[in-house]
């Protein structure tokens, strides 16, 4: 913790200074001879130095509050020691010129810090919109170079596959080299996935956008997972929502999006885990969530989830979660994650729902 955290943290040691600053002057009064004019004077502008530090550090009700400490320590002194003589318009004078600068150095202040605040929001949304641009050209960039990888790639894929069925042909379950070509084709399987996956990261299309039953799309992204969560080991369900849930969607895109999230979730899981699919309207909002109970993502690595080319799996692209922040945000929602190692995930997708 900073000094000026501890200093907003324990206000009273401010509060303290300044009325020891009050006392310690009002004392200086009351023990000076009286005859010492120029002395008194100067104690009684020696007033200022904690009034303008309270309203400074407090804002007008700090500096009303200090010029209220120093009147009632100074005024016995007026009646008591000096009484009605010539001198007794001019400490009047003092007396509301301390309630004066209190007040109009609080409201200086108060004007100062509400302006810093203000400027410290504008830095630092000018700041997250740098980022925000920086981020984009270095996506772009990204994307740019991915989608040219992948075409290059895709040629000699094709050419590859056409070429393997020929050779494939020349041999029968009992020849030995057999069980390489089931090797080999869920290789040229993977590598397929893994283009077509940076393609769709890099050319996204528009979405054609008509009324979707949201809970139809759920129920779909079930089906399509659930032979690869039986393999796994893991227990897949889908919670029932309390009606029929609409949105202005791409049922195709929103299918993709929520399949990455779901077959994310079931990696995550070991054998005897579980994951649930449910979808719900919330504040006007289509609000479908995809929880597992695996091993979580640290702190570290959630700043970083939904990134391209980052993944906490030793295998795959870590394509898969920026593909689906895309799709959502080319939706006009939002994507976000909860996560506790140990404890496992929630990804949660809004919609505008209908």
């Amino acid at each position: 913790m900073g000094n000026q955290d501890m200093k907003r943290d324990k206000p009273y040691i401010a509060v303290a200074a300044i009325l020891g600053a009050i006392v310690s002057i009002s004392l200086l009064h009351y023990l000076t001879d009286l005859h010492q004019h120029l002395m008194h004077a100067a104690y009684q502008r020696l007033y200022y130095v904690p009034i303008i530090f309270a309203a400074y550090k407090f804002g007008v009700k700090g500096g009303l509050a200090a010029s209220a400490a120093s009147t009632a320590f100074y005024l016995p002194h007026i009646f008591l020691q000096w009484g009605m003589g010539h001198h007794f318009g001019d400490q009047i004078c003092d007396i509301v010129m301390f309630n004066i600068i209190g007040c109009v150095t609080g409201l200086f202040s108060q004007k100062e810090k509400e302006m810093s605040s203000k400027y410290k929001e504008a830095y630092e949304m000018l700041q997250s919109s740098f980022e925000k641009a920086k981020n984009a050209d270095r996506l772009a960039a990204i994307g740019s170079l991915a989608a040219a990888v992948a075409h290059e790639i895709q040629n000699p894929i094709n050419g590859i596959k056409g070429a393997q069925e020929i050779v494939f042909e020349k041999f029968t379950p009992e020849d030995k080299e057999f069980k390489f070509i089931g090797i080999v084709r869920k290789e040229m399987s993977r590598l397929e996935d893994i283009v077509s996956e940076i393609l769709n990261f890099a050319r996204p299309r528009e979405p054609n956008m008509r009324r979707t039953d949201i809970g139809a799309v759920v129920s779909s992204v079930a089906d399509m997972c659930c032979n690869h969560a039986a393999a796994k080991g893991v227990g897949l369900r889908v919670e029932p929502s309390a009606g029929d849930i609409h949105a202005n969607a791409d049922a195709d895109m929103i299918k993709q999006a929520l399949l990455n999230l779901a077959l994310n979730g079931i990696d995550a899981c070991g054998p005897g885990g579980e994951i649930s699919i449910s979808v719900e309207k919330e504040d006007g909002q289509a609000v479908i969530r995809v929880r597992d109970n695996g091993s979580g993502v640290c702190v570290a690595d959630l700043e970083k989830i939904f990134e391209p080319f980052f993944s906490t799996k030793t295998a795959g692209t870590g394509l898969g979660l920026a593909v689906s922040r895309g799709i959502i945000e080319k939706h006009g929602g939002d994507i976000s994650v909860k996560s506790k190692q140990g404890e496992g995930s929630v990804f949660e997708a809004r919609l505008d729902a209908e």
